[in-house]
């Protein structure tokens, strides 16, 4: 049987996995992310590609990477969060391994995932938002997967919510993600409660402690904005989340659902986008970047 080495390239972690052609995940593991070098990056999946290779007949490498991509040639044009830039990395993966690699956006992979395997099958017009370290993006309209005329489209994480807001990596200021990111949540938690470090540790607190559930509620308030933004821009039939954040489950879906019932603008002309919950996990990146190899991967929609 034949399979995929697939990763998913984050900004703070690396999963790697070997999936099979009915899109199981067949064996995985995490590294940390090696920020601002490229060369350890790759190196990182070879090695993995490489034990692999001694159990599995492995056809090609699927990568699966935040930021701006070049996705003809295999670039890693711009990610900010990882400080990566105008690295070959499908070049570098083909020469240390001797096999094919492929490269797309995590978010479009994620998507590509959740049409495939999950919450997603079926529809024609569905926004993808991926909240990690950032926020991450993929639409899927009409049919067919959408990235803009130079494949950067769907940089969700960077619609300005605050305008002269917040300081971002991509230069501008007030971009979503400073207010509803994994990051953003922790860095709100913290300024009161200093011995927050993580988005987990966060949300769990958040659940029986007063003062952290008011932080909470604000960074729920600005992610629902957001959202509210997409549905008025794309007028989707669903819009799914997914990312690290999403492990939250119904904590964190509930708690969206009950800001954006709120809205008036919402409950008049966007009632019907139903806002829902990735089905993939945190494999989604994983799953689609596998399938950025349709002939073995069955269905692949890349």
């Amino acid at each position: 049987m034949k399979y995929i080495a697939a990763a998913d390239v984050g900004g703070t972690t690396i999963k790697l996995g070997i999936v099979s052609p009915s899109g199981a995940l067949v064996e995985s593991e995490m590294v940390g992310a090696a920020v601002g070098d490229g060369e350890k990056t790759a190196g990182l999946i070879a090695s993995f590609v490489g034990s692999a290779k001694k159990k599995y007949k492995i056809d090609g490498i699927g990568v699966a990477c935040a930021g701006a991509i070049d996705k003809a040639e295999g670039i890693i044009t711009a990610a900010d969060n990882l400080r990566i830039y105008n690295f070959p990395i499908a070049k570098a993966l083909t020469l240390a391994t001797g096999l094919p690699a492929r490269l797309e956006n995590d978010a479009n992979c994620a998507l590509n995932a959740e049409l495939l395997f999950g919450s997603a099958a079926g529809m024609d017009n569905v926004l993808l938002v991926t909240l990690g370290t950032g926020i991450g993006g993929a639409m899927y309209l009409d049919g067919k997967q959408r990235t803009g005329s130079r494949g950067f489209g769907a940089e969700f994480g960077h619609m300005i919510l605050r305008a002269g807001g917040l300081n971002c990596s991509c230069g501008l200021n007030g971009c979503w993600e400073l207010y509803a990111g994994a990051s953003a949540l922790v860095r709100r938690a913290s300024v009161l409660f200093p011995d927050m470090r993580s988005a987990r540790q966060v949300i769990e607190r958040a659940k029986s402690d007063a003062n952290v559930a008011k932080v909470w509620e604000e960074y729920l308030e600005d992610l629902a904005l957001g959202l509210q933004s997409l549905m008025s821009i794309f007028d989707p039939e669903a819009i799914i989340i997914g990312g690290g954040l999403s492990n939250a489950g119904a904590f964190l879906l509930d708690g969206v659902k009950r800001h954006m019932a709120q809205s008036e603008f919402v409950k008049s002309y966007y009632g019907g986008v139903e806002v829902k919950l990735a089905e993939c996990g945190n494999n989604a990146g994983m799953l689609g970047a596998a399938a950025l190899f349709p002939e073995v991967i069955n269905g692949g929609i890349i």
